[in-house]
């Protein structure tokens, strides 16, 4: 996986995560066309996502994350929300030309 690219704009350090060394050039040539000689392209973290993973699992959620996580939670516990779900899936297995 492709981590991110960094650019100086200015003063500014922005880094821009993308999952692709495809989706990286096309975002490089973007912010280049935008911005020309005012964006310094630094560097590229290539990380592979099992990696990824493995860090994510190992370390402790943040307040941030937990409270993304218990919202997600709630929402999908609401009826409507799994009729929707069950709605989408039946949607998606149909139109696979699989019988639900």
């Amino acid at each position: 996986m492709f981590r991110g690219i960094e650019l100086l704009e200015g003063t500014v350090l922005r880094t821009i995560d993308v999952n692709s060394q495809q989706r990286a050039e096309t975002v490089k040539r973007k912010v280049t066309g935008r911005l020309g000689r005012r964006a310094t392209f630094k560097h590229a973290v290539i990380q592979l996502s099992e990696k990824m993973l493995e860090e994510m699992a190992s370390s402790p959620p943040d307040s941030r994350q937990a409270a993304v996580r218990q919202s997600s939670e709630e929402l999908q516990a609401l009826p409507e929300v799994q009729d929707k779900l069950r709605e989408m899936a039946a949607q998606h297995w149909e139109a696979a030309g699989v019988a639900v």
